[in-house]
C-alpha cells in the first residue's frame, strides 16, 4: 500500500510536468513564428512587448498571431470567445508554412471553421520537428459598436484548458466606410499613371494668329510661334483628380518651375 502512494505523486507530477510544456502565446502581427514556435530572425526585437491590452477603433482591425507549442505530438481544441458576447467580430486563420532557404516562412492563411480540432505536428505540412502551430486571429470592432472595454480570450484544451486572456479597449474613433468613400469618388477617367506622365510629357507650344482664333498644335518642347509682335503659348495640363484638360494662355515664358513640376518648355522670341 505503501508503494501506490508512492507511485502516486509521482505519476501526478510527471503528467503536471508534461502539460505545463505545452503553451499558448500571442504576438504581434509584425512578429512572424517559425515552426518550432520561435520568431523569425528577421522579425525578432530584443523585447518583444506583451499583448494585454489592444486599442482598436471601431469599424477597424487588428489580428494577433497565436503560437501552440507542445514538445511531443499532442490533439487540442483551439477556440477564441469575447465578453459581453457579439460585440467584436473574430476569426482565425491556419498559417500555412513555405520553406525558403534553411527556415519555414508563414505565408498562406487557411480560414478555420469551428469546431477548431488541431494536432501537432501538423500531419499534412511534411515539416520536420515541428513542435508549433502558428494561428491568425483577426478582430474587428462593428462601426456601431460602443466605446468600451472587451474581453478577448484564446482558448486551448490540450489534457485541460490554457486561456490567454485580453482586454480589448474598443475607442470612440470610427475609421470612415471604404464602400461609402468610394461611392462618393468621380469615376476613374485616366490611366493612375497619367496624373503624373501628362503634364510632364504633353507640355506642348502653339502659334495663335488671334485670340479667336488659338489652336493648339503637335509642336515639340522648346517650339515657339508669334503671335503679332509677342510671343504667346498655351500649356496643356490635365487636372490630377478630375481627369479633364485645361489650358492656360499668356504672353510670358513659362517659369521655371510650375506648380512644383521640372520645366520642359519655355516660350521666348525666334
Amino acid at each position: 500500500m505503501e508503494e501506490v502512494r508512492g507511485v502516486l505523486p509521482i505519476v501526478s507530477l510527471l503528467t503536471a510536468a508534461g502539460l505545463a510544456a505545452q503553451t499558448l502565446e500571442v504576438h504581434s502581427e509584425f512578429l512572424r513564428v517559425n515552426p518550432r514556435g520561435d520568431i523569425l530572425t528577421v522579425d525578432a526585437t530584443p523585447k518583444p512587448r506583451e499583448i494585454l491590452s489592444p486599442a482598436i477603433v471601431r469599424n477597424g482591425f487588428a489580428s494577433f498571431h497565436i503560437v501552440v507549442r507542445s514538445p511531443r505530438p499532442a490533439s487540442y481544441f483551439l477556440f477564441a470567445g469575447t465578453n459581453p458576447p457579439n460585440i467584436l467580430r473574430t476569426a482565425i486563420y491556419k498559417e500555412q508554412f513555405v520553406k525558403r532557404g534553411e527556415d519555414w516562412i508563414p505565408d498562406a492563411l487557411q480560414l478555420l471553421r469551428p469546431p477548431n480540432f488541431e494536432a501537432i505536428p501538423d500531419t499534412g505540412s511534411g515539416i520536420p520537428g515541428q513542435t508549433a502551430c502558428v494561428y491568425l486571429v483577426d478582430v474587428w470592432v462593428p462601426p456601431e459598436a460602443p466605446a468600451g472595454r472587451v474581453r478577448l480570450e484564446v482558448q486551448v484544451k490540450i489534457g485541460e484548458w490554457i486561456i490567454y486572456p485580453m482586454e480589448v479597449r474598443i475607442l470612440a474613433a470610427r475609421a470612415p466606410s471604404i464602400v461609402r468613400n468610394a461611392k462618393a469618388l468621380p469615376e476613374i477617367e485616366q490611366r493612375v499613371d497619367e496624373a503624373v506622365t501628362v503634364p510632364l510629357l504633353n507640355l506642348k507650344a502653339c502659334r495663335c494668329k488671334s485670340s479667336s482664333q488659338a489652336a493648339l498644335s503637335d509642336l515639340t518642347r522648346g517650339d515657339t510661334l508669334e503671335s503679332g509682335s509677342s510671343p504667346c503659348f498655351f500649356v496643356q495640363t490635365r487636372a490630377t483628380l478630375s481627369g479633364s484638360p485645361s489650358f492656360r494662355r499668356s504672353g510670358l515664358p513659362v517659369a521655371p518651375f510650375t506648380s512644383g513640376l521640372r520645366p520642359l518648355c519655355r516660350a521666348h522670341s525666334p
